[in-house]
């Protein structure tokens, strides 16, 4: 499972990788495809006034061509006749010659100018746009940036689910295999017993005796299940009685296990199955220096310094004395007496801290006829006599 969140994750990131490149590759064609219009734009501005202003010399060389065409034949003709207003004429022409000087400057003054202004405009645009795409980028990069910091927080989130799912101990997990029913024979239900390290620990077949601790019990056919259930027989299947049987699977080995048990000590009185942590005795301590001389058992072992449990990398917020049940040196062996359930709040380093219910041990007690620890069905046998128990 962790292979291939990894490699969903990687396949992300590539394909985040290669969109970012892709979307680097157009925004930088669109700009030099803008730069490049820009470009066109300026030489056909360029080209138009370029254009313009030599139509208007054209203009005006045809005017003053013609002008003097008019003046000249004026002159020949009054020549003749008014002399005298030779010097005036010379005059008017000296005068719309300068005018004429005057208005081609300032014409082409205020060409220059235009061309100035049309040229700083498009500076400006041109600067706008290299901004805009420049902020265009920064914002992308940022999201990309918080779209992989998202998918790695993800990643770890699922990574920590998933140490604290995979909790590996020495107890067992019972699971049901059901068979075929007709109307004419009753449902025929085995239970296994599954060690969490391999191996078929135990198995019941349908008829079993009912779990201890539970008055008046009778098989109900239970609607949506297939295989009956042990309930509360106070002639109403409607309101069973609330019975909580003994967890399993927590006594034998060492190191942390999960024991489970079905109960119906819940608002709607349903049964459900319930868990719990259970350290039985810890497996780096040897317990058998402990054993008192001439005893042959060790009922009861308690650390003299408390410690914090640990589970999938967190902490518990705080320290215990647990106590753990013995060792023998003969064929007995030690479970739990008294015990109760209890709460314990973890902390991660890396994640938000959690709670877990875990078996807390009170007393235990050596059974001489003690000959398979791993059978969770011992309880439903009954207790032992008082003789066999031993300290």
């Amino acid at each position: 499972m962790l292979m291939v969140v990894m490699m969903l994750v990687v396949v992300m990131l590539v394909v985040m990788l290669v969109m970012m490149v892709v979307v680097m590759l157009v925004v930088m064609l669109v700009v030099v495809m803008l730069v490049v219009v820009l470009l066109v734009m300026m030489m056909v501005v360029v080209m138009l006034v370029v254009m313009l202003v030599v139509m208007m010399m054209v203009v005006m060389l045809v005017v003053m061509v013609v002008m003097m065409m008019v003046v000249v034949m004026l002159v020949v003709m009054m020549m003749v006749v008014m002399l005298v207003m030779i010097m005036v004429m010379v005059m008017l022409v000296v005068m719309l010659v300068m005018m004429m000087v005057v208005v081609m400057v300032v014409v082409m003054l205020v060409v220059v100018l235009l061309v100035m202004m049309m040229v700083v405009v498009m500076l400006v645009v041109m600067l706008v746009v290299v901004m805009l795409v420049v902020v265009l980028l920064v914002m992308m990069m940022v999201v990309m940036l918080v779209v992989m910091v998202v998918v790695m927080v993800v990643v770890m989130m699922v990574m920590v689910v998933m140490m604290f799912v995979e909790v590996v101990g020495v107890g067992c997990v019972l699971t049901e295999r059901y068979g075929n029913a007709s109307p004419s024979s009753p449902v025929q239900v085995q239970l296994h017993v599954r060690g969490r390290r391999g191996g078929l620990h135990a198995a019941v077949p349908a008829g079993a005796p009912p779990p201890p601790l539970v008055p008046r019990r009778a098989l109900w056919r239970v609607p949506g299940r297939c295989c009956e259930q042990w309930l509360c027989d106070d002639h109403d299947a409607r309101r069973p009685r609330k019975t909580a049987p003994r967890h399993t699977g927590a006594f034998g080995g060492c190191g942390l296990g999960v024991s489970t048990r079905i109960s119906n000590v819940n608002a709607r009185c349903w049964p459900e199955q319930e868990s719990r942590l259970c350290n039985l005795r810890p497996c780096d301590v040897d317990l058998q220096p402990h054993i008192k001389e001439g005893k042959k058992c060790l009922a009861v072992y308690q650390p003299e310094a408390p410690v914090n449990f640990t589970l999938a990398g967190c902490v518990s917020a705080r320290s215990y004395r647990p106590k753990y049940c013995g060792v023998c040196t003969d064929s007995r062996c030690c479970i739990p007496y008294k015990s109760k359930t209890i709460d314990i709040s973890f902390q991660c380093p890396d994640g938000p801290g959690f709670s877990r219910q875990a078996l807390w041990i009170n007393a235990c007690f050596c059974n001489l006829s003690c000959t398979n620890p791993n059978d969770i069905f011992a309880d439903l046998d009954s207790y032992p006599d008082f003789s066999e128990i031993a300290n």
